[in-house]
């Protein structure tokens, strides 16, 4: 028996209906297009940094710009129109089953694009990196090779009161090769970084009975804490303030005291290979030719002191009474050794190492000097790729390709029509990639909310 010309309209009504609901329904799964938005943002994101090295390698001004908000709308409509009547009687009257459905869906969506041209970001991406975020990427073990190469563009060192030789990270000269030896010098005598407490002493000390006393008390809102001493257990304690201790009767007294964390170079003797070290620094001119560093100086002499309170995990007490030895106004990098002379007798040095910090727009002049050299654009001749020792053999440190097709796993952007890309490599043969991991961190520790400039927001509409 064949199908009632009356069930024909109900049956398309109850297929559009369940249709619609579906409709419905899927606009409201968002989760795919906020992953979408995720990758968008990270593509922009990677190709303004990659931009900036372009214009860093041509030597044009940089522009920053900041990818800060999206919002998006879907909406579906729809309406359906049937024709009557839908089932005339009788059948064998000329009839019309007709319905016109319709659905409309549309999306929008608005991306905020800030200039980056404040006084605020300038000031940040022009300052020096500080050693806390150096300490950071070494204790999240990136290579210290890599990490250092990237923001050190030159390294002083002198010994004794012999003048300090310079060795400039400087890719388009022998320095560069020097300023790896140097690298790999300091990394075999046990450079690393770390977190300390340094105690101050809030003005002098402060007898029992002056406790009570409101103005003694004072510093106390500002985070100070009181401790108790003795003229036998404080170790900060000078003489001139012990001797006039004693004149008025006092053993006994409390000390104001506040508490501040910092990042600082040490020494840490687990990382040490002084062999290599001193091969590397005879190579270098620090040391003469047959000289070694045999290790630290021993007793309690003044060097000795030194030298302990550089060790990595130094308590506060031994750094403070190192800075009072040396004198407050020496610099803090200053790593005292016992030598072996060529001779065979034994010597104690002080190597004094200075650091000259990159900024982040520095890392990113950096970055476009290596790929000037790399793709010849305006240098003599074309220069190879530098590399790195990371423990593991020398590895590429930043590689830059022009005319890649962008099908392989990669960052890019497009510059004065020439697409131009760095790989991602997992093996970490190439480092590229990781590098602009770091350099994109760094940057945006300079584009809090605070300094993104309200009256220089470009609203994109896209649809």
């Amino acid at each position: 028996m064949g199908e009632s010309p009356r069930r024909g309209p109900r049956a398309l009504l109850a297929l559009l209906v369940p249709l619609a609901l579906t409709g419905c329904a899927a606009v409201d799964y968002f989760a795919p297009r906020a992953v979408t938005y995720n990758q968008q943002a990270e593509n922009i994101k990677e190709s303004v940094l990659m931009l900036n090295v372009m214009r860093a390698a041509y030597r044009e001004p940089l522009q920053f710009t900041d990818f800060t908000q999206v919002t998006g709308q879907t909406s579906l409509s729809g309406t359906a129109a049937f024709t009557l009547p839908f089932n005339p009687s009788p059948p064998t009257f000329a009839h019309a089953d007709t319905a016109s459905p319709s659905a409309t869906l549309s999306g929008n969506q608005a991306f905020t694009v800030a200039n980056l041209d404040t006084q605020e970001f300038y000031e940040g991406i022009l300052s020096p990196i500080p050693i806390t975020s150096i300490d950071y990427y070494l204790e999240q073990g990136f290579p210290k090779a890599l990490l250092l190469t990237l923001v050190i563009g030159r390294i002083d060192i002198g010994l004794n009161n012999n003048t300090p030789v310079a060795f400039y990270n400087n890719y388009y000269s022998d320095h560069y090769e020097t300023f790896e030896q140097t690298v790999g010098a300091l990394a075999d005598l046990g450079l690393s970084s770390e977190v300390v407490k340094t105690i101050t002493n809030v003005g002098p000390p402060i007898p029992a009975g002056d406790i009570a006393s409101l103005r003694a008390l004072a510093p106390l809102a500002s985070g100070a804490v009181l401790k108790r001493f003795s003229t036998t257990t404080d170790p900060d304690i000078t003489p001139a303030v012990r001797a006039d201790l004693a004149r008025r009767g006092i053993t006994e007294y409390y000390r104001l005291q506040q508490t501040t964390e910092q990042s600082r170079f040490c020494v840490d003797p687990t990382q040490q290979d002084l062999p290599a070290a001193s091969a590397a620094l005879v190579a270098l001119g620090v040391l003469a030719p047959g000289e070694a560093v045999i290790g630290p100086p021993q007793g309690s002499s003044a060097a000795a002191t030194e030298a302990a309170a550089e060790r990595c995990g130094a308590s506060p007490y031994l750094r403070l009474k190192a800075e009072e030895l040396r004198g407050y106004g020496e610099p803090a990098n200053r790593f005292p050794a016992l030598i072996r002379t060529a001779s065979g007798t034994t010597e104690t040095a002080t190597f004094r190492v200075d650091f000259t910090i990159r900024s982040v727009e520095g890392i990113i002049y950096y970055l476009g000097e290596l790929t000037r050299g790399e793709l010849d654009i305006g240098v003599a001749k074309r220069l190879a790729t530098p590399e790195v020792s990371t423990g593991l053999g020398p590895e590429r440190l930043f590689v830059v390709r022009e005319n890649c097709t962008g099908i392989w796993n990669e960052i890019g952007t497009v510059y004065d029509g020439t697409r131009y890309c760095v790989s991602i490599d997992p093996s970490g043969a190439d480092r590229s990639s990781e590098v602009m991991e770091i350099v994109l961190q760094l940057l945006a520790l300079n584009t809090s909310a605070k300094t993104l400039p309200a009256p220089s927001v470009i609203t994109v509409l896209g649809q």
